[in-house]
């Protein structure tokens, strides 16, 4: 019935990972309502074993939501700021 085959895609993350807005004629995507949950022990471990938490997740946030103290190894993000991008998947 139709020329093209009909595709409906749906995301759960704003920027739409899965390109469903590219692949789809339908593209459902929800975005993130809850803040950010950081486990502080898990981000200290991951400073610990040479990860550059500055370099390679604060300087790559696109909304620079995100804020490093070294000293502490503790890492905030600024909820009304952040688009939920999952830079740090």
């Amino acid at each position: 019935m139709f020329p093209y085959k009909s595709k409906i895609k749906i995301a759960g993350c704003p920027n739409d990972c899965v390109a469903s807005v590219a692949r789809s004629i339908f593209p459902l995507s929800a975005p993130g309502v809850n803040n950010i949950r950081i486990n502080p022990d898990e981000v200290a471990n991951y400073a610990n074993s040479g990860l550059d938490i500055q370099a390679e997740v604060v300087n790559l946030c696109p909304t620079n939501c995100m804020k490093w103290d070294p000293a502490a190894k503790n890492l905030t993000i600024d909820d009304a700021e952040c688009n939920r991008c999952i830079a740090l998947h």
